[in-house]
């Protein structure tokens, strides 16, 4: 076992070198006619899957809403130290009885020289909340029910209920030029997009790679770094090798097999952000999709206790991986380290299936990613051969990111290896998995329902802290999932480039800096 890296190294490097360097061409689409800069005043950074669109409002994968926010600001962020400040916003209040009033910042422009206004912050807001648009990004705001134009330089953000987070829940809007939207179209923008970020962009190669330049413009300070080349590399051995034969710059989302010998090179170093995403298999329970079994709650409990955890994080994960058996991250608000972990008991495991009446077991297709964070496929297969052992037959699909993350908006399988992280550090951003009303609807309960609308009508967090615990607790109590652990944040890079990982995952490329 010890060598297969090794192996897999020499064979990645061989295939880097036939691949990567290869243009697989779909179309070109392009904003403008740069020219080229210098090697020296490059960052090239490898993705673990290609966007289906720039189009923030098109395509909610975390790669791809991680790298748009180089392209687009939003109304809040956070610092490097992960507190919530303004972005376009400069400050914003509470309007009683369910409002929030932002006050914009001034003289910001658009790449193409546009100034940002309230109504590209109103329009923004509006293309997602429209039921026609269908966007994917709905369920993280599905609380705002109207954006209004107060004055020239301030919106009002109206919600069902009082909300608490809404700031919060602002940083998954990036504000796009409602005139260049309009007059492209919102698939030919998805192809060349316009922001108001710290890089605009340049050209995007599907599949081969993407380019962006710095803002020379921006109001929070250009760059340093004045061009990133983005790759999509899907295979994480490949990626690796991209990294080792000079490529790429810096990678993430590789196994931990590889850290090793990655950290046996001089030019490379390694950065693990173990804070910042959680590994669970969602249990598809709602009624109207059908699946019977996930309809006990002893099924959904013998689930858990035929995980042997120990062995995921030790064998599979390297050590590197941390068990939570919470839904979110510990940097997130609302995290409960009262939570008991289920601990691996297939013959608990098999007495539940039989007083649910499964002695025989069940069938059950099973979604999961490959790639797209670090040994997802391999910790998928090495549970379904955990779930065989007491009789549970899960027959496991591994497509290609763009098909998985539809069928899981789809509800498609009844079991989906899902990881969680985000931008809004708060336990909410999770409840959209069983809030019926205005999430993924895995999961209909009048009464949870009501639990997540009380924690987020109350603004104080003291008072707000045990609310957002109860949903937790319940989730838990119902065996709405299978918490697994921690993801590790794998990051290698170039040992000259100074860039730090952030635990909201956000890719802040604008305060990278190469050393001279």
């Amino acid at each position: 076992m010890k060598r297969r890296p090794t192996a897999l190294l020499t064979t990645a490097v061989y295939v880097a070198a036939c691949i990567v360097g290869l243009s697989l061409l779909s179309g070109v689409y392009t904003q403008s006619s740069a020219a080229p800069v210098p090697s020296s005043d490059t960052l090239r950074f490898a993705l673990t899957h290609d966007p289906q669109s720039l189009d923030p409002m098109i395509d909610s994968s975390g790669v791809t809403q991680n790298i748009l926010h180089n392209i687009f600001d939003s109304l809040v962020m956070a610092d490097d130290d992960l507190r919530q400040t303004g972005d376009l916003a400069t400050s914003w209040k509470f309007v009683p009885p369910s409002s929030w009033d932002f006050t914009l910042r001034p003289n910001v422009r658009f790449h193409n020289g546009d100034p940002v206004t309230a109504g590209d912050v109103k329009f923004s807001f509006d293309r997602i909340i429209d039921p026609a648009s269908r966007s994917p990004m709905k369920g993280f705001i599905s609380a705002i029910t109207s954006v209004a134009i107060v004055d020239a330089r301030t919106v009002r953000i109206t919600t069902a209920h009082p909300s608490a987070i809404l700031p919060e829940l602002t940083k998954n809007v990036m504000i796009v030029p409602q005139r260049v939207v309009e007059s492209m179209g919102a698939q030919a923008f998805g192809r060349a997009p316009v922001g108001s970020g710290p890089y605009r962009f340049v050209e995007w190669v599907p599949n081969d790679h993407m380019t962006l330049q710095a803002n020379a413009s921006y109001w929070n300070q250009a760059p340093p770094i004045r061009t990133l080349i983005l790759r999509p590399i899907p295979e994480p051995s490949t990626r690796v090798a991209a990294l080792l034969t000079g490529q790429v710059d810096m990678i993430t989302g590789f196994p931990p097999s590889f850290v090793s010998a990655l950290q046996a090179n001089p030019n490379i170093k390694v950065v693990n952000e173990p804070a910042s995403r959680t590994a669970q298999i969602i249990l598809n329970t709602n009624p109207s999709d059908g699946f019977a079994p996930f309809q006990d709650r002893r099924v959904r409990q013998a689930m858990n206790y035929a995980i042997d955890y120990d062995a995921l994080i030790r064998q599979i994960m390297g050590g590197l991986a941390r068990r939570n058996c919470n839904p979110v991250p510990p940097i997130f608000f609302g995290y409960d380290p009262s939570i008991q972990c289920y601990a691996y008991n297939p013959d608990r495991a098999k007495q539940l299936l039989a007083e649910a009446g499964y002695s025989n077991g069940f069938e059950v297709e099973f979604g999961a990613t490959s790639g797209s964070v670090p040994n997802d496929r391999e910790v998928a297969e090495a549970i379904v051969g955990m779930l065989a052992r007491v009789g549970v037959r899960a027959r496991l699909e591994t497509p290609e990111f763009g098909v998985w993350i539809a069928n899981y908006r789809a509800r498609k399988w009844p079991m989906v290896f899902h990881t969680n992280g985000d931008v809004v550090l708060d336990a909410d951003q999770v409840f959209g998995l069983f809030y019926f009303s205005g999430g993924r609807r895995y999961y209909s309960s009048p009464d949870m329902d009501r639990l997540v609308i009380a924690s987020r009508n109350e603004f104080d967090p003291a008072k707000r802290l045990p609310l957002v615990r109860t949903v937790i607790r319940r989730a838990v109590r119902d065996a709405l999932w299978i918490s697994l652990f921690n993801m590790p944040g794998l990051w290698a890079m170039n040992s000259r480039l100074n860039f730090k990982p952030r635990g909201d995952e956000w890719t802040v490329m604008s305060r990278a800096t190469w050393s001279r």
